[in-house]
């Protein structure tokens, strides 16, 4: 097997993918144009752009996020980049106002290899109910600092990393990945 390659242009989730397997992920930094859509169109989208960019033996990942809040009927869902331009301590002020403060963290997964000379496509999902919390400060990155999961007294961004990756809808997706690809030779089995 050739190399294995996560597309994106964020080293903490480049760093949280590394951690998150038991294989030598290469980072290919190439900015993709996102398209708005569902999230495994979305992904989809994503692959399409980077398929040209392996060889025959490689494989590629890349990765989509989304947040619905339910007091919001499941918005912002995939638009989460966006709405966090207006910070996360607006974010728990309108979710706090809205009186529902549960939510659910969505991470799509997607793989694209050569299988017989074509490329072949896969999408995992992983997802984290929990609910949002006021913000401790406004201007951090991402929703982790305000995303509580159900069971935990820590948001995701205040958890040591191996707690995270215990739990977390990325890990949930990895791991949907990782059996994935040992099972089709990408990756030795866990434990082989």
């Amino acid at each position: 097997m050739g190399r294995i390659y996560f597309a994106t242009t964020n080293l903490k989730k480049l760093k949280e993918i590394r951690s998150l397997f038991e294989a030598d992920i290469v980072h290919m930094n190439i900015p993709m144009v996102e398209i708005q859509a569902s999230l495994e169109r979305i992904v989809d989208h994503k692959l399409n752009q980077v398929v040209p960019c392996i060889g025959e033996g490689d494989a590629v990942i890349v990765d989509d996020t989304a947040v619905a809040f339910e007091g919001l009927y499941g918005f912002p869902g995939v638009y989460i980049k966006d709405f966090l331009r207006i910070g996360s301590r607006k974010i728990s002020e309108i979710v706090g106002k809205i009186g529902n403060s549960n939510a659910t963290a969505f991470c799509c997964l997607g793989i694209a290899h050569y299988r017989d000379g074509r490329v072949v496509k896969k999408v995992f999902f992983g997802e984290l109910e929990g609910s949002i919390v006021e913000s401790k400060e406004d201007g951090l990155e991402g929703f982790d600092y305000i995303f509580l999961p159900s069971g935990s007294s820590m948001c995701l961004g205040d958890m040591p990393v191996d707690e995270k990756n215990r739990i977390s809808h990325r890990r949930i997706a990895s791991k949907k990945l990782a059996d994935y690809m040992a099972s089709v030779g990408i990756i030795k089995a866990h434990g082989s």
